[in-house]
């Protein structure tokens, strides 16, 4: 009986399927879909295959600690109390040696005095002995001399300087009478007497002191 070329075919063709099938099923169970997990903070498994799942708590971590560097540590800020410091002693002073005293110098001489007036005999000083100079300086003042009209008793002095060539300096109402008119006229006086006679050429000083009084008695 001789076999006919299709159903050879067909059978060839059903054998090779089921050996394709096998071999199929044989690679698949060998080569079965493994699945890597990653375990970072904060991240998922991811399976190769499958795709991703919930995200999953990253595992405590064994094995001694990691030394942190030390640029990295950050020490927490301590308050730090003020220190008292004691105040500064004051710089100590030093005694300065005394100063010897100087000597002393000339001393300047004083200017002689004396005291002349209208009514009665002119005063002498005692450093100026020329009475009859103040006599003559009298006259002189006493002719210049207007007195004004008053209803009592009145007394004014008048100071000033007699330099050595008789000029009449720094004349002033040295004791005021109350009476103003009475003081200007004293004064008018003496400064229109100037210049009065020369010192005395036997007189030291260069310049004599005066004091004049003016005086009315009623």
């Amino acid at each position: 009986m001789t076999r006919t070329r299709p159903a050879w075919d067909f059978r060839a063709s059903l054998i090779l399927s089921a050996v394709l099938h096998v071999t199929v099923l044989a690679w698949l169970w060998l080569h079965q879909p493994q699945v890597i997990e990653v375990s970072l903070p904060g991240s998922y498994t991811v399976d190769l295959v499958g795709g991703a799942t919930e995200p999953v708590a990253p595992a405590p971590v064994t094995g001694p600690p990691i030394p942190v560097p030390r640029d990295e540590v950050v020490a927490s800020p301590k308050k730090v109390r003020p220190v008292a410091r004691p105040a500064p002693a004051p710089p100590a002073q030093t005694q300065r040696p005394p100063v010897p005293n100087a000597p002393p110098g000339p001393a300047t001489p004083a200017t002689p005095e004396a005291r002349i007036g209208l009514s009665g005999a002119p005063g002498v000083a005692s450093d100026f002995p020329f009475s009859y100079y103040l006599v003559s300086v009298r006259n002189v003042i006493g002719r210049n001399w207007l007195e004004p009209g008053v209803s009592r008793r009145t007394r004014t002095t008048i100071a000033f300087r007699i330099r050595r060539d008789g000029t009449v300096e720094d004349a002033r109402v040295e004791t005021p009478s109350g009476v103003p008119l009475f003081d200007q006229a004293a004064l008018r006086a003496v400064l229109a007497s100037s210049p009065l006679p020369r010192l005395p050429a036997d007189f030291k000083s260069d310049q004599l002191g005066v004091h004049f009084d003016f005086e009315v008695t009623r």
